[in-house]
């Protein structure tokens, strides 16, 4: 006589399926009472919000301050996840912010007429510029072209990579520009698509553009 095993059956919950999905509403607060909250990427408040998360919807909630490292959290509202009636968001100080200046030179071509002739001149540039960046990816004496590499420094709020570069603009005049972005962590120096352009350039890289000026 064979012998009919009877499998259990797996009794399976449909709550989660049979209920309906309400709106519901999350109270944000965060640690800098002035920090901007957006949801998906619209002004919700300063320091704190409440926020109404639809049925069957995601939202994104961020946080930011000048000079603190953004943060964002998402929560979606689809009924198979408990939604926290409160979120606070701790916001860290951005450390790049404070190795860094905000400066109208970044990014931009500035223009410099030496007083020495181009051929010193060229000399004098040089050899500032290699006490700031030694690695320099093109210099064509010929031409008066110079561009260094790009240098990277890793913050908590991300990757900066700075770059020089020099060429001529007639035959009294040089243009200096010196290149400053930013992306978020994780980048790698060599993703360009990752990298925006940045309003402050690091502090050890600031002074460039001014000891040039006064060299030359």
């Amino acid at each position: 006589m064979k012998r009919i095993l009877l499998l259990p059956v797996l009794v399976i919950s449909l709550t989660a399926f049979g209920q309906k999905v309400r709106d519901e509403k999350i109270k944000v607060s965060c640690s800098a009472p002035d920090a901007s909250i957006t949801v998906n990427g619209k002004s919700a408040g300063n320091g704190g919000a409440e926020v109404k998360l639809l049925a069957n919807s995601c939202m994104k909630i961020s946080a930011s301050k000048e000079g603190f490292y953004a943060k964002s959290v998402e929560f979606c509202n689809n009924g198979f996840t408990k939604l926290p009636k409160a979120h606070y968001i701790e916001l860290e100080q951005d450390l790049a912010f404070e190795a860094s200046v905000k400066t109208d030179i970044a990014n931009v071509d500035i223009n410099i007429r030496p007083k020495k002739s181009q051929t010193e001149s060229w000399k004098a540039i040089n050899s500032l510029v290699l006490q700031y960046i030694d690695a320099i990816e093109i210099s064509d004496k010929e031409n008066f072209y110079l561009r260094t590499a790009w240098v990277a420094s890793s913050f908590n709020s991300g990757l900066i990579r700075t770059r020089v570069i020099i060429k001529t603009n007639g035959p009294e005049q040089f243009t200096i520009k010196i290149l400053s972005e930013k992306a978020d962590p994780g980048a790698s120096i060599k993703e360009d698509e990752k990298f925006k352009e940045w309003d402050r350039v690091l502090r050890k890289y600031s002074k460039i553009i001014e000891e040039i000026q006064n060299r030359l």
